[in-house]
């Protein structure tokens, strides 16, 4: 189980859209818009099944053809290659916190504002997840199961409605997933233009849990026009400049392009259960198992595979979505057990986890020392000292704040703003039974959880 059923999305208010990356990139949302082209995202033809038999000018002309898209090719994988580093610009303005309930229902917090339902499906829904702010703040993305006409397995769609001054104004778009599906999760791309989310078959027994994933879609939102690419996935992330998403299968981790090209794996990234792309695009960070149960090590490699650190080994953990980057790219934060509880030292640690960040001096994360800081267990409140100890974690877009699924016994389960300064006062957003992770609809093994976009 994962962070995606639950807290989905902080919205920063005031980021902006980021343009395309390079011409070839355009040159791909152009192909992708023609309406013509439709079927090629839909389905790729393998290259067998293709006609033969051209003249000997069409061949001659074929032939020319096939050495310009062999340079092309040749040029995006140049242009991957020496990907220029993505430099992260001002921060931006903390908004509105998306959430799923325990039932499907959508809602939206923010310190000082109680939580309200916001988002008003048009037509009968069985259950939303995984809501999602575009990276420009305007829009929201979402899973949905709808009944299917006619009877049958229930129909996975994707919406995408407009939001203005923190409110669900109208659906804009709706995006046919499939039936027998689980709720996508949907992870929009930095520049706001793709979305990318596993495709999981519900349960015959149960439709609330999914299969394991063995294929991912890459969306483009403009066309509608999409691509599936095949293979286990357990995790996924974009890269900064939206051209590449970096997939965790399980066994290694695959970089799948936005471009029709297959995918290719990065070198030494072998167990990858968890990942996520930097900022600034030079590096990864991911996790995969170490020797023993619930052990793992996390790792930083570049895109490539020729450098890569081992920043933790053999920690223990059962709960979180693994490391996950500050959006300033500063900061790296991941969970583990607890050495030792606060409430009761002779007691062992089993799903109590510390938050931990890690820093780097000048961002040298391949060499330099790190330093790690441990945040602060539990806060007092005027009943006495109430435990923090997180299912999942991840950022503010500033970078300012953790935001923490977590759960304090005999407490309701919460939503936590938590300050990284030194003596500040953490901020309880949402305390209900509803937001644990332990039910809801999408269950799968995808981590959606937006991160926020950066200026290059």
């Amino acid at each position: 189980m994962n962070i995606e059923d639950r807290v989905s999305d902080w919205l920063h208010a005031d980021a902006p859209g980021q343009a395309p990356a390079s011409l070839l990139q355009r040159s791909v949302e152009r192909a992708v818009t023609a309406p013509q082209e439709r079927s090629f995202w839909r389905r790729l033809r393998p290259a067998e099944s293709e006609k033969s038999g051209p003249t000997s000018r069409s061949t001659k002309l074929m032939l020319l053809a096939a050495t310009l898209v062999t340079l092309a090719l040749l040029g995006s994988l140049a242009v991957i290659a020496s990907r220029p580093i993505v430099k992260p610009g001002p921060g931006p303005t903390n908004g509105w916190i998306a959430f799923t309930n325990a039932e499907g229902a959508i809602y939206f917090v923010k310190p000082g504002t109680p939580a309200e339902l916001r988002v008003d499906v048009s037509g009968t829904s069985l259950g939303n997840a995984c809501p999602a702010f575009s990276p420009d703040g305007t829009q929201l993305a979402y899973g949905r199961l709808k009944p299917a006409d006619g009877g049958g397995p229930a129909e996975a769609v994707v919406d995408i409605d407009t939001i203005e001054a923190g409110r669900d104004t109208a659906r804009l778009k709706e995006f046919p997933v499939g039936p027998g599906l689980m709720a996508p999760c949907p992870l929009w791309s930095p520049d706001g233009k793709w979305l990318a989310f596993a495709l999981s078959a519900a349960e015959a027994d149960d439709s609330a849990q999914g299969t394991s994933p063995t294929s991912v879609r890459l969306l483009f939102v403009p066309s509608g026009g999409y691509r599936d690419v095949e293979g286990q996935v357990q995790d996924i992330d974009w890269s900064p400049d939206s051209m590449a998403l970096a997939v965790a299968s399980g066994s290694e981790i695959r970089i799948v392009h936005t471009v029709d090209r297959a995918p290719h794996a990065v070198p030494e990234t072998t167990g990858a259960q968890h990942v996520s792309w930097s900022p600034d695009g030079r590096l990864i960070a991911w996790e995969r198992p170490a020797a023993g149960q619930d052990v793992a090590d996390l790792v930083v490699v570049d895109p490539l595979g020729s450098t890569a650190r081992t920043l933790v080994a053999g920690f223990h953990a059962n709960h979180g979505i693994g490391p996950v980057w500050s959006p300033d790219g500063h900061k790296l934060v991941y969970q583990r057990l607890c050495s030792t509880r606060p409430d009761d030292p002779a007691a062992p640690c089993r799903e109590q986890h510390d938050v931990v960040v890690l820093t780097a001096p000048n961002d040298d994360w391949l060499a330099a020392r790190i330093t790690e800081t441990v945040m602060p267990e539990s806060r007092q409140t005027s009943s006495g000292t109430e435990y923090m100890w997180p299912f999942f974690v991840t950022w503010s877009p500033d970078s300012s704040n953790l935001l923490y699924n977590a759960w304090s016994p005999d407490i309701d389960d919460s939503l936590i703003a938590v300050p990284l300064a030194p003596g500040s006062v953490p901020t309880v957003l949402v305390q209900s039974p509803d937001v644990s992770p332990g039910g809801g609809p999408g269950a799968d093994l995808i981590q959606t959880w937006q991160r926020a976009p950066v200026t290059p």
